[in-house]
């Protein structure tokens, strides 16, 4: 007498081939609409079942700003924890390898940073059909960061009545210029007259000069430390 005793066999999960792009705080994307679920038996020959979980983790690069992302089904949920998104079956439900494959393909990936790290990231898919685990499949991301737009939530002075050959002051206190990305870098403001005039910085705010109807401000603030007048610097 010979005794069949069936095993299990392990499931298998695929990648598509490729990367995936993404750009700074570009909507929530799919990272592999192709991806390939496997599984001859099921969980021990059921299915659906109500045993199986999927794993995405972010194995390479992971930032706290980078968000794995699910939209649960009737029967399927997705439940976040840092870098590691777990999809499981809903308790009372069931589902099908078919059902879990679809749920593998619509899991996204968003940044919501303004200064993302350009590093590669590396996306690790993973399935258990409730006895055995799958191969670890990856899928690798390539995200580009953008520059944003520097900013000024202030009030610049919308007008200014002078006197002819009086010097009359323009009050730019109200000015809050910021750049989201700019980092250590330099912010440059240009100011210019459109009816002649010259413009000087005062004591208190920088160097005075004439000329040209402009004075270049560098930094973030307004307390100049350098001056650009006819290619020159005071």
């Amino acid at each position: 007498v010979v005794n069949m005793v069936a095993a299990n066999d392990a499931p298998l999960v695929t990648s598509s081939a490729g990367t995936t792009a993404y750009s700074e705080q570009a909507a929530a994307t799919i990272i592999d609409s192709g991806i390939a679920l496997v599984d001859a038996d099921g969980f021990n020959g059921a299915d659906p079942s109500d045993q199986y979980t999927a794993v995405i983790r972010l194995t390479a690069n992971y930032e706290t700003a980078d968000i794995l992302g699910f939209t649960n089904t009737s029967n399927i949920q997705g439940v976040l924890t840092g870098d590691l998104l777990t999809l499981s079956v809903i308790t009372g439900q069931t589902a099908t390898l078919a059902e879990f494959e679809t749920a593998l393909r619509a899991v996204t990936f968003y940044n919501n940073s303004d200064t993302p790290g350009e590093m590669d990231r590396t996306i690790t898919f993973s399935f258990d059909d409730g006895v055995d685990s799958s191969n670890l499949s990856t899928k690798t991301i390539q995200v580009t960061a953008l520059n944003d737009d520097p900013t000024n939530v202030g009030v610049l002075q919308s007008a200014s009545v002078v006197t002819e050959d009086i010097s009359s002051t323009i009050n730019l206190s109200a000015i809050n210029l910021s750049d989201a990305d700019a980092g250590a870098g330099v912010l440059t403001m240009t100011l210019t007259t459109n009816t002649g005039g010259n413009l000087t910085a005062v004591a208190g705010t920088g160097i005075a000069i004439g000329g040209n109807h402009f004075i270049h401000v560098l930094r973030r603030n307004i307390n100049l430390n350098i001056v650009l007048f006819n290619n020159e610097i005071y």
